[in-house]
């Protein structure tokens, strides 16, 4: 199973993660998505003025338009959801919580769920520490009082954070086995 950003192709289904031989997978193609929306990032944004996503980043972003995307070089049709289970769209995720917990989750279900006779193979590929630059907010309180107050620097630590809890659960799940 890969979970997680693939960056390595999807010209055609062969070059997708199922394409290459996974039996399951949940990913993004490209370079990198809104954390709670999972709508492609196009580009860099201005942290002052990312009406979200930006520092601090609120839990439930606006949905995915152009009219609630200004100044992020959005694509002028709209937003392309970019998250993908299996060999289609994954809509049944798509915005329901941060991705990395989506991620998590499905994760989850394939270490409890898998035939314990057979090998698993798991390739979790976390955006996280990656542009867009998003965590969740708990994570940005506890970095609020970084000495520089770089709003850069206190998002990449609460990102930091969030990936090292997030690769704990995954380990977790096996441990618990």
């Amino acid at each position: 199973a890969l979970v997680g950003k693939w960056d390595a192709g999807m010209r055609t289904p062969q070059h997708t993660p199922r394409g290459r031989g996974y039996g399951k997978a949940l990913s993004y193609f490209s370079h990198g998505n809104w954390m709670w929306s999972q709508a492609e990032w196009l580009g860099s944004y201005d942290p002052g003025t990312a009406p979200h996503g930006a520092m601090p980043a609120p839990d439930h972003p606006p949905p995915c338009t152009r009219d609630t995307l200004p100044g992020w070089n959005a694509n002028p049709k709209g937003c392309a959801i970019d998250l993908w289970e299996d060999d289609g769209p994954a809509y049944r995720l798509n915005g329901t919580e941060n991705e990395e917990l989506i991620f998590r989750e499905y994760m989850r279900d394939i270490v409890q769920t898998r035939d314990k006779t057979t090998p698993l193979f798991l390739t979790y590929t976390p955006k996280l520490v990656h542009y867009p630059l998003q965590a969740p907010v708990e994570y940005q309180a506890r970095f609020a009082k970084i000495a520089d107050f770089n709003p850069h620097r206190q998002m990449y630590a609460a990102m930091t954070a969030f990936l090292d809890d997030c690769i704990g659960n995954v380990t977790g799940f096996f441990k618990t086995e």
